[in-house]
Order: C-alpha cells, then sequence, then structure tokens
C-alpha cells in the first residue's frame, strides 16, 4: 500500500567542522515509519560513536515493539535504552560519561498518528497552513531560564549558555528527562514535518525557515535548499535534517474536526499552536 506521505533527508559536514556527528535514520517498525536524528557531542569521536550507538539501539528496540503497549511507551523506552547503553560504552572506553548525542524520534502510524520523543535540542516542526509550530521546547539551559522568567527571551540568542543543554543521551547521572506528548498528532494533507540538528535550526528563523517549506517544490528540493541555506548563513555545524510531506489522509485516521486545537503562546516566544499534552519522564 502506498504511503500517504513522502519523505527527503540530507546531512552535511557544515563549513568548519573536522568531521560530522550528526547522525539520521529511517526505518519501519511493528508501529510504523520512524524518523530519527542525532547530533553527537564529545572530544576526538566521541559524539559520533554516540549518535551511531543511539540511532542502532533505538532502531534495535523499536524494531522488538508490540502493540501490547502505547507508542509513547515504546519512544520513551528506547530513548532510555540508547541512554544506558551509551553510558556503559563510556565507562568501559573512557572511564566516565564523556560520550553524548541530543536524540529526536517521530513515528508515524499507519493511521496517520505522529507521535515524537525527544532529549537535548534538536527541533521538529509541523508546518500547517501557512504557520511554522514548533513542536519541541528541547532541554537548552536558556529555555528553562527563558520559562522561568529569569531571562527575557529576546536574550536568549545571545546568552553564553546558549548553547548549553541541560539532557542528552549518554551524559549525566541515571536520570534521564525525555519530552514527549501524551498523545498523537493527527496528520492532515498538506502538512510537513521537519525534524533537524541545529546546524539548520540555530542557523535560519522560523520565519526563513517557513519560507522556505512553503515554497511549492518537491521534498527533495525542499530539502537541498534548507542545507544551503544554512551553508549561507555561516554552516558552523554539521547540518542534517528530515522532511515529511504528506499528500493524503490515511483510511482510519482521525479528522481535525475530531480534535480541539487551542494556541498557546510560550514564555519562550516559540509558541506551540497545538494543545499537546506532555509528559515528562
Amino acid at each position: 500500500m502506498r504511503k500517504p506521505y513522502t519523505w527527503a533527508a540530507e546531512t552535511h559536514i557544515g563549513l568548519h567542522r573536522p568531521q560530522n556527528e550528526d547522525r539520521y535514520a529511517i526505518f519501519t517498525t511493528p508501529l510504523g515509519e520512524a524518523f530519527l536524528v542525532c547530533d553527537g557531542m564529545g572530544g576526538g569521536t566521541a559524539g559520533e560513536i554516540a549518535a551511531s550507538l543511539a540511532t542502532e539501539k533505538i532502531q534495535a528496540l523499536l524494531q522488538r515493539s508490540h502493540p501490547s503497549q502505547p507508542v509513547s511507551y515504546w519512544l520513551r523506552r528506547a530513548l532510555h535504552y540508547a541512554h544506558r547503553e551509551i553510558q556503559d560504552y563510556s565507562q568501559k572506553k573512557y572511564g566516565e560519561s564523556v560520550s553524548g548525542t541530543t536524540v529526536t524520534l517521530l513515528l508515524i502510524t499507519p493511521s496517520g498518528q505522529a507521535w515524537w520523543a525527544c532529549v537535548g535540542d534538536s527541533p521538529l516542526y509541523l508546518l500547517r497552513g501557512n504557520t511554522l509550530y514548533p513542536l519541541t521546547q528541547g532541554h537548552r539551559f536558556t529555555t528553562w531560564l527563558v520559562e522561568s522568567g529569569a531571562l527575557r527571551p529576546e536574550l536568549a540568542e545571545t546568552h553564553p549558555a546558549r548553547n548549553q543543554i541541560l539532557f542528552a543521551l549518554g551524559i549525566g547521572d541515571e536520570f534521564l528527562m525525555v519530552e514527549a506528548p501524551t498523545f498523537p498528532l493527527p496528520l492532515q494533507r498538506g502538512d510537513i514535518l521537519l525534524l533537524c540538528s541545529d546546524g539548520i535550526s540555530d542557523m535560519l528563523s522560523l520565519e526563513d525557515l517557513a519560507n522556505l517549506l512553503k515554497k511549492e517544490n518537491t521534498p527533495s528540493e525542499k530539502v537541498r535548499s534548507l542545507v544551503e541555506a544554512a551553508l549561507q548563513a555561516g554552516g558552523y555545524d554539521n547540518a542534517t535534517l528530515i522532511l515529511i510531506q504528506v499528500e493524503g489522509i490515511p483510511t482510519g485516521s482521525l479528522s481535525v474536526s475530531s480534535w480541539k486545537w487551542i494556541a498557546i503562546a510560550g514564555a519562550t516566544g516559540l509558541g506551540i499552536g497545538l494543545a499537546l499534552g506532555y509528559a515528562f519522564f
């Protein structure tokens, strides 16, 4: 059966990095198709290894998933599993946790529902109509400062700790916070979902992202234009993205009339335009 969406993906080393520590994967699971972006961090090859391990372990666990548990359970479990595996690797090789990676994981079910989970600051966006919605808040220190009222939103982009993240797979103690919705997003014809590393999101404003995504071209052409724009803006980091364009509504999917959409303005100014229930574990 033909899928009601098409996708395109690309990764680029950027213009200033000696190696590419980003990884991405697209794979089929018993619950639906999964899309994954990781942005590794650590000295030497540690970031590459962490991102590769996360991709491998998350894929392995999700391919053993089954519908006896909710999709959200499997996504969180996969991220916690990868976290422990990266920690074990670092302890055996270095004697401490020096390898880490962000992760954003999206799963689209056969009924057209989108589920996701993330750790770190690799964002997920939804373009619906003419509006671009950030679906993830992320774990940047400055985001938490803004949410707590300790930092004005307009100062976040120039704050000295703007790139510091509070959680990453493989880094820190046993406690890991996973950001994930407690119920899915029903997809609609014309929706565009974008997962990317900060080599894209830090180089381009929300307005720039939206304008490039709204162009009447193919997913592959959109991906190429986003990478080129990030490079033209400086290309200071590895740039990786996956773009999914919904071209139909699967049989049995929920209609938008069965959902209540409420615009919420976040204190960060990155308002999430959909009323999604979030659970943090």
